[in-house]
């Protein structure tokens, strides 16, 4: 396999007049051939592809590709840019910034370059970008506005105010945008996907199908397997949609054509996989969340999460039902309507948490399914329920063994719940920070409210 060159062009087999769509078709082309993901086992395929995506990210970009053809190189840009004075220097930094995860400083970098330079393209497409990271939808719709007045013909513009409008929840605008983007550039796969999910968002089930399935042409032409998984995913959801027109195209474990996978997605959750879920919430919520959601329909999240839900309710009656031990036969009537005061209680926090979620999804503006409510509502209070069953006897171990447990599992329910409002309602990490406690807490004393209404 050739050694990468130093020279961008070069590696990127085009000639220094080459446009943007010759980089674009090239960078294609190459990541096709070198993809990590269609040579899993060969190192040098990834340092190649690693070269090209290098050369890629500074030839796209105007600014970037100024300074490269005038004899800077992108190493020297990070010594020059200690103390900005232009506005590309600003620019530089804040794309820099960016790529460090350093949104909040990307941000007023990008500021500062627009504040120097009005009419600075490039860095309110950027900054669209970071806030489209960092949540701020609002400023996303008026960076792509600008844009769009500076260049009519700008996709990139398109797409981010499609997905600006459409996390606020204006899914037939969003779809309008989409299109929009599509119309200029019609062989990226991502505006595809995107108006896909709109289009079934709406119950526009053909014109999804149609979107998912032209999609995920153009992502097995790139050799993107990640994007076709994120296809599949929506494609297993809608009736009818899960079969390809073209193919055999093997993913994984997974056939592209002929028949649907006999793994993906998730069927009904039979006991044995049920009980996969189960571990897999309990021992992992933030990695397992989004996963496990991702692959069942909605009637299927419903049903899981109902199940967690029944399994907490029932770890709870259980817990009080060993605290009543060694009572006398009176004392064991007057427990039997304790238990069913518990288990009221119990399914009230479920019911009461998933209400709250809706309502929190509807007051920022996040789309989503009531199924995702009831889903994350019964993957938060599962750790509570599992953890209730331990209380009886580490209370007679040590007080303290028992307040301990009790401050693991009020944890382990916080980082689910945390998981579920950034990972299903798509609410960004600063705003999860305080609404996860907040929603808890509210649905706790719903709980209590409720126990000390009924005993």
């Amino acid at each position: 396999m050739p050694t990468p060159s130093d020279d961008y062009y070069e590696r990127l087999q085009v000639s220094k007049r080459a446009s943007r769509a010759d980089i674009k078709a090239a960078f294609r082309r190459l990541a096709r051939r070198y993809h990590p993901d269609l040579n899993p086992n060969n190192p040098e395929a990834l340092d190649q592809f690693r070269a090209i995506r290098e050369a890629y990210d500074v030839l796209i970009d105007t600014v970037q590709r100024q300074r490269y053809d005038s004899g800077h190189l992108p190493e020297d840009w990070q010594d020059s840019l200690s103390v900005p004075q232009t506005p590309q220097d600003f620019y530089i930094r804040g794309i820099n910034q960016a790529l460090s995860r350093s949104y909040r400083a990307a941000l007023d970098d990008y500021t500062e370059a627009i504040q120097r330079q009005p009419d600075f393209l490039e860095a309110y497409l950027r900054r669209a970008q970071v806030r489209y990271v960092l949540g701020d939808d609002a400023g996303v719709l008026a960076d792509c506005q600008q844009v769009l007045r500076l260049e009519r013909q700008n996709a990139q513009a398109y797409y981010y105010l499609g997905l600006g409008r459409y996390r606020l929840g204006y899914t037939q605008s969003a779809i309008a945008a989409f299109s929009d983007a599509i119309a200029l550039e019609r062989d990226e796969p991502q505006f595809y996907y995107q108006r896909g999910i709109a289009h079934e968002d709406i119950q526009e089930n053909d014109a999804a199908i149609a979107d998912f399935h032209t999609a995920v042409r153009y992502f097995e032409d790139q050799g993107d397997l990640m994007g076709l998984r994120r296809v599949q995913t929506h494609l297993s959801k809608i009736p009818s949609g899960g079969q390809f027109k073209r193919g055999p195209f093997k993913l994984g474990k997974f056939q592209w054509g002929g028949e649907p996978s006999q793994e993906y997605p998730l069927k009904a959750p039979r006991p044995g996989r049920f009980l996969q879920l189960f571990l897999a919430i309990l021992t992992n919520p933030a990695g397992a969340m989004r996963p496990i959601y991702d692959r069942l329909s909605p009637r299927q999240a419903t049903q899981v999460g109902c199940l967690f839900a029944m399994v907490a309710n029932l770890c709870f009656t259980l817990s009080g039902y060993q605290l009543s031990s060694g009572v006398t036969q009176a004392e064991r009537l007057a427990t039997s309507r304790i238990l069913l005061n518990l288990w009221v209680t119990g399914g009230s926090a479920f019911l009461g948490l998933a209400v709250i979620l809706a309502f929190s999804r509807g007051w920022f503006r996040r789309r989503g399914r009531w199924a995702g409510d009831i889903f994350i509502a019964g993957a938060t209070v599962l750790p509570l329920g599992i953890f209730a069953l331990l209380v009886p006897v580490t209370l007679i171990l040590s007080p303290w063994l028992g307040g301990l447990v009790g401050l693991f599992a009020m944890m382990l329910t916080l980082l689910t719940l945390y998981s579920g409002c950034t990972q299903i309602h798509h609410q960004t990490e600063q705003t999860a920070t305080w609404v996860a406690p907040s929603l808890l807490f509210i649905s706790l004393s719903l709980a209590y409210l409720m126990w000390q209404t009924i005993r």
